[in-house]
C-alpha cells in the first residue's frame, strides 16, 4: 500500500535538510504521553524530545533559484528525556506502534550567498513553505522507502512510506512560521525553523501533557555529507538524516534548531491505503 502524493510531504522536508547541529538557549521542555491509547504500554510516560531518522527528495529550479521537496519522512525510534533515550518497554515505541511524519516544504535561493549560485558551499535559503501531519503506526507495521536521486523523477525515487497494516493515526500537523535552509563546506545540508503544531482529537489522547499542547516545535537533525546524492546536481536524495524533535511554546530568534537536508524530505500526507 502506498501514501497518497499529500502523505509524502512531511517526509520531504526532513530529508532535505541535513543539519550541521544546533543549540537552544534553554533545555527543551517536558511533556507526557499515553501511549496505551495506541496499543502501548499503560501509564503516563515523560519525556522532552523524540529522536529519529529521514529521508527525502529535493529539486531545484535553476530558472527561479527555487528549492521544492514534494515526498519525504521522518521516522522515530525513541522518546528522549534529557538527552537519554526512555526505554521502549516504557514507551512502546517500535514494538506496539510507530511514529513519524511526512511532510512538503519550498525555499528560495539567497542571492550572493556561497559562490553566488543556488546548491553552491556555503549558500543559504529561505523558507517559503513548509507543511506537514504527524501520524501513529498502530503495529509497527510501516515500510519506509530512502529517496534515489537517480531515477529521473519516478514514483520510485521519492521517499515514501507503504502502509502494511491498521490505518494509520493522524495525531498532529503544522506549518512553516519561519526558517532558513542552506549547505555546507562539506557538501551538506540544513534547515533551521521553527513551525506550529495543532493536535488531533487522537494527537490530544496521546500527547496529555501540557494542556493545551505545545504550539511550536523545533526539530534538529544532522546528515553526514555521504547522504547526499545527485546525479545531475539538481536533483538532491538525503537519507540517513539522524536528530531530535523538540517542543515550545514561543519561538526565539535565537533558540531556532537545525533541521537536516534530510528534514526537507519530510513529506505532508493523508492516510492512505493502496
Amino acid at each position: 500500500m502506498k501514501l497518497s502524493p499529500s502523505k509524502y510531504l512531511f517526509a520531504a522536508v526532513i530529508g532535505a535538510m541535513m543539519a550541521l547541529g544546533g543549540t537552544q538557549a534553554a533545555a527543551a521542555p517536558v511533556f507526557k504521553i499515553n501511549p496505551s491509547v495506541i496499543g502501548g504500554p499503560a501509564g503516563l510516560v515523560t519525556a522532552n524530545a523524540l529522536g529519529g531518522s529521514s529521508s527525502e527528495r529535493i529539486s531545484t529550479n535553476l530558472a527561479d533559484g527555487t528549492h521544492a521537496v514534494t515526498t519525504g519522512w521522518l521516522s522515530y525510534s525513541s522518546f528522549r528525556n534529557n538527552s537519554a533515550n526512555v526505554a521502549a518497554n516504557k514507551t512502546g515505541l517500535g514494538f506496539n506502534y510507530g511514529l513519524y511524519v511526512v511532510f512538503s516544504l519550498s525555499d528560495a535561493y539567497n542571492a550572493g550567498t556561497g559562490n553566488g549560485t543556488i546548491n553552491s558551499a556555503n549558500s543559504t535559503n529561505t523558507l517559503t513553505a513548509l507543511t506537514f501531519q504527524m501520524f501513529a503506526d498502530p503495529g509497527n507495521m510501516n515500510d519506509y522507502i530512502a529517496a534515489d536521486a537517480t531515477a529521473d523523477g519516478d514514483a520510485p525515487s521519492e521517499a515514501r512510506v507503504i502502509d502494511n497494516g491498521a490505518a494509520d493515526i493522524l495525531l498532529g500537523t503544522g506549518g512553516l512560521v519561519s526558517g532558513i535552509s542552506g549547505f555546507n563546506n562539506l557538501g551538506g545540508v540544513y534547515l533551521n525553523a521553527n513551525t506550529a503544531f495543532e493536535l488531533t482529537a487522537a494527537g490530544s489522547s496521546f500527547f496529555v501533557e501540557p494542556n493545551p499542547f505545545f504550539f511550536l516545535s523545533f526539530n534538529g537533525f544532522n546528515n553526514a555529507s555521504g547522504g547526499v546524492t545527485t546525479d545531475d546536481g539538481l536533483s538532491l536524495a538525503v537519507n540517513d538524516g539522524s536528530g531530535t524533535t523538540t517542543f515550545s511554546h514561543v519561538p526565539e530568534p535565537g533558540t531556532l534548531t537545525l533541521l537536516g537536508l534530510g528534514l526537507l524530505g519530510l513529506g505532508v500526507g493523508a492516510r492512505r491505503k493502496a
